[in-house]
């Protein structure tokens, strides 16, 4: 860590009274800390920020509290600030990983920057972080890591995730661990001095590192060490191979150039006078060279061929000329070519006589180690992104559980209360009157409540079907401008004008009436509770292959970087508008679902505080051409002539409410509580006219007693009643043989439809 360019530096917060940070003491910082900084690193360990820095309470960023609260919580930030102590922007990651203390990584932002990456520190430190040669790591006092960056993959083929918690001496090579622990050992003494040993991979391969180490200092005491680790299996490689031919280098030109020449890499080696002396072939065909000597004398000039190789190629000339005059290796420089290239070349001067020396230069394709980083570096990131979707859905179901418990109970205590007033109250006939009102509509928004959580089940389970029939679309308009008008007057909202536009010649289309009206009736609600003055128009053009619709409103309006997720489920939820205007907010989400069964898309335009449009297409069947539209609505009775009906019911207060609605229509009553009993009755009673069968009854249930009666030719009208929502559901009854399916809560009015068309 003490070679890094990254100013690192290690603190302990210091708090008041009250618990709140109120300044933080140096314990450890690096060179490139105090280059950064301008600070003098050994003068400031032991110090207080508030000491070395007698400004900085007044500096417009509050350093004490950010730092502070990351110490006392934990967790990890990236920042980028101006301090004003130091006069220059500062790009700062800062972590902990117990409680009080905490660590910075500091770089500064030059002036030549952009703007854009003034707005991108967590990226910045990310990349600065990860495109390090070094590895940073952090060992406790029972050398386990508890901390190491994410380039020790490229090391070991362990991931940073696998390693942390496992014991560091697990990487080392076998016949290394032992002193590998006494190095440790020495390290938590204070022995600071670069050590080198060996990785064993995941692959099984050998791989060198040098190992930088300080301890970690608590009251006094070391309680683990942290340090860098530098990848030099390719330095250790070029050395033994240097080592291994130095002595038969003068007598054996031969065999050195036999092996050069076998060499994975380019190998180029000159004279101090620049000279060729050798070159493998893998160097000639690294830089496309047929002729060695002429090329390479170009390519060292700032010459067209220079030009057209190197993407900087006065770089490349510098670079060379200043290694070559300092002698010394200059490991891990990068070449990037014009054609998408890399290369990684080592310089070595071989000492041949006492004092003279040759050059070798050894070039390595790196090409695709650069790609494969490229993709590391884009799977990290895809992975954040996928994290914060993954967090940001948990936070949005979390909202959605709040905000239906409220929504659920609300109503729900207005039921309750309202009945237990009923039965307890001695009340007129008017103040029940009143109460049962209340109960009826709180009921009737549980049950729509209860009806968009089915068709979010339904449609989580592919279950949300269409019963296409004739609908007169006009009608269908015009319906619905009673219905709002209406709901207008109740909300106390009658100054808004409420429209509808539809073509003059009414249009008769084959969709389904239910989910049309279901969409309409969301968006239109939508626009009632968001709008508090103003208008409202809706209606719907026609196409020749699609109808369009639309509902405009001037109400509160949606802000452009929210159009694209009000239709995604929970979403709207985090707004503080849904709150306060009530609503499960499942609507939207539910009718994008039912425009896309009709055919259509479903869309919106908004100006914030202006008002909303939504629009919505469905598929246009012309319903006049299909023999479905001859259907007629059937009028209904309410007085049989003493037809006997068997309603088959295990549930007591369901046959009580059945019994109820019924016992005025002249109808004959009994009752089956299992599906032995059905048959026993119907086996004993030649006079019943019809069941009413529940799905859910015991001993069998409804479905299986429905089977039994139609395979001995019964055929007395079965209407199935359930429970249960789903088109699966509706399909296995009348599958099964039932002549009409009712699912619960059962209007009055619907089930005499159904008695109706069969006791006639």
């Amino acid at each position: 860590m003490h070679q890094s360019p990254v100013g690192f530096a290690y603190h302990k917060v210091v708090t008041d009274e009250a618990g709140k940070p109120y300044d933080y003491i140096f314990l450890d910082a690096n060179p490139a800390f105090g280059e950064i900084t301008g600070l003098e690193v050994n003068k400031i360990i032991g110090e207080s920020a508030r000491q070395i820095f007698p400004e900085l309470p007044n500096d417009h960023f509050d350093w004490i509290g950010f730092y502070g609260t990351i110490a006392l919580e934990g967790g990890n930030k990236y920042i980028q600030k101006y301090s004003e102590p130091l006069k220059k922007w500062l790009t700062v990651k800062v972590f902990s990983d117990e409680k009080y203390y905490f660590t910075t990584l500091t770089s500064d932002i030059k002036p030549t920057q952009n703007k854009e990456e003034y707005n991108t520190p967590k990226d910045n430190f990310r990349e600065l972080v990860e495109n390090l040669n070094e590895v940073i790591y952090k060992l406790n006092h029972k050398a386990e890591i508890i901390y190491i960056s994410p380039n020790i993959e490229i090391i070991s083929g362990y991931s940073a995730k696998y390693l942390t918690g496992r014991k560091f001496t697990d990487l080392v090579h076998p016949e290394d661990r032992e002193n590998r622990i006494e190095n440790f050992k020495k390290a938590l003494a204070g022995y600071n001095k670069p050590t080198e040993y060996r990785f064993l991979t995941k692959s099984g391969q050998t791989a060198w590192v040098q190992a930088n180490a300080r301890p970690i200092i608590r009251n006094n005491k070391p309680v683990g060490i942290q340090g860098v680790l530098t990848n030099i299996t390719e330095k250790k490689k070029t050395e033994q191979k240097l080592e291994e031919n130095r002595n038969e280098y003068k007598n054996q030109t031969h065999r050195l150039s036999a092996l050069l020449s076998s060499l994975p890499g380019g190998v180029l080696i000159e004279t101090p006078q620049r000279e060729v002396l050798f070159v493998n072939q893998k160097f000639c065909e690294l830089f496309n060279i047929d002729h060695p000597t002429d090329k390479i004398t170009e390519l060292r000039e700032n010459s067209e061929a220079s030009e057209q190789l190197f993407v900087d190629e006065n770089q490349f000339i510098a670079n060379s000329q200043k290694i070559q005059q300092k002698e010394q290796s200059a490991l891990t420089e990068e070449i990037e070519l014009k054609d998408g290239r890399f290369f990684e070349r080592d310089f070595v001067p071989v000492e041949v006589e006492s004092g003279e020396y040759e050059y070798l230069w050894h070039y390595r394709d790196i090409t695709q180690r650069k790609k494969a980083e490229v993709k590391i570096r884009q799977a990290n990131k895809e992975l954040k992104e996928a994290k914060m979707q993954a967090e940001e859905s948990d936070n949005l179901k979390s909202a959605f559980l709040a905000n239906m418990s409220h929504e659920i109970r609300t109503p729900m205590n207005a039921v309750v209360g309202f009945s237990n007033i009923i039965l307890e109250e001695n009340l007129s006939k008017e103040e029940i009157r009143e109460a049962a009102e209340i109960i009826s509509t709180n009921g009737n928004h549980l049950l729509q409540l209860i009806n968009d959580i089915i068709d979010i089940a339904k449609i989580d389970a592919g279950e949300l079907s269409v019963f296409p029939e004739e609908v007169n679309v006009n009608s269908l308009i015009e319906e619905l401008n009673s219905v709002f008008q209406k709901q207008l007057q109740e909300k106390g909202k009658q100054n808004i004008e409420l429209t509808c536009k539809t073509p003059y010649e009414p249009v008769r289309a084959l969709t389904d009436k239910t989910r049309l009206r279901q969409i309409l009736i969301n968006l239109l609600g939508n626009a009632v509770k968001f709008t508090q003055s103003g208008s409202i128009e809706y209606g719907y053009e026609r196409h020749n292959d699609h109808l369009k619709f639309f509902v405009k409103d001037s109400g509160v309006g949606i802000e452009q970087n929210k159009i694209d997720h009000i239709f995604k489920r929970f979403n709207q939820l985090s707004g503080t508008r849904t709150r306060r205007h009530g609503g499960a907010g499942l609507g939207l989400s539910i009718s994008k679902a039912c425009v896309e069964l009709l055919g259509g898309t479903i869309w919106a335009e908004s100006e914030f505080g202006k008002g909303t449009t939504f629009y919505f297409t469905i598929e246009y069947i012309n319903g006049q051409n299909h023999q479905e539209s001859n259907k007629k609505s059937i009028a209904y009775k309410t007085n049989f002539k003493s037809q006997h009906i068997l309603i088959a019911e295990d549930d007591d207060v369901n046959f009580q409410y059945f019994e109820t609605i019924l016992k005025h229509a002249n109808l004959q009553i009994s009752r089956a509580a299992t599906g032995d009993q059905v048959l026993e009755k119907i086996n004993t009673n030649a006079d019943i006219d019809l069941i009413l069968m529940d799905i859910r009854m015991p001993e069998p249930n409804g479905l299986e007693v429905t089977k039994i009666l139609r395979n001995k030719n019964i055929n007395i009208p079965i209407i199935i009643q359930t429970a249960y929502a789903f088109s699966s559901d509706r399909k296995e009854s009348l599958k099964a043989g039932a002549n009409e399916y009712i699912s619960k809560p059962i209007n009055k009015n619907d089930l005499y439809k159904l008695i109706s068309n069969h006791l006639a």
